[in-house]
């Protein structure tokens, strides 16, 4: 979460500026982002990260990351990632997708229901 976009701020920053506008769904990705992970999982969390504040879009959201990818990012950062971690990158890139989709899908309506 600390790569910067185009605009010079990092998905936290985002994150915090809707959680200030009021937005429970940003507080709740904030408070999620910002705890600890759970012990002896850190390196999981952090190479997730590091893929995540790496992706690409696809002008309707972001892309999945793919074993490609995965796979580029691990031989350029010496690592040997086991099956299960990888398993468990690709879970926490699941569950990002879904919140996003989940908070793309309530945005699309609150914009319907103020113009309705």
């Amino acid at each position: 979460m600390s790569s910067r976009g185009s605009d010079g701020a990092t998905a936290a920053d985002h994150y915090r500026a809707a959680a200030r506008a009021g937005h429970a769904a940003a507080q709740a990705m904030l408070d999620r982002l910002e705890a600890p992970p759970p012990y002896g999982s850190e390196h999981l969390w952090r190479w997730f990260l590091d893929l995540h504040g790496r992706r690409g879009s696809n002008g309707y959201g972001p892309n999945p990351l793919d074993f490609r990818e995965i796979q580029a990012w691990a031989a350029v950062a010496g690592l040997r990632p086991a099956p299960w971690e990888i398993e468990v990158i690709t879970a926490l890139d699941d569950a990002y997708l879904r919140h996003q989709a989940e908070q793309a899908r309530a945005e699309r309506d609150r914009t319907r229901t103020k113009t309705a």
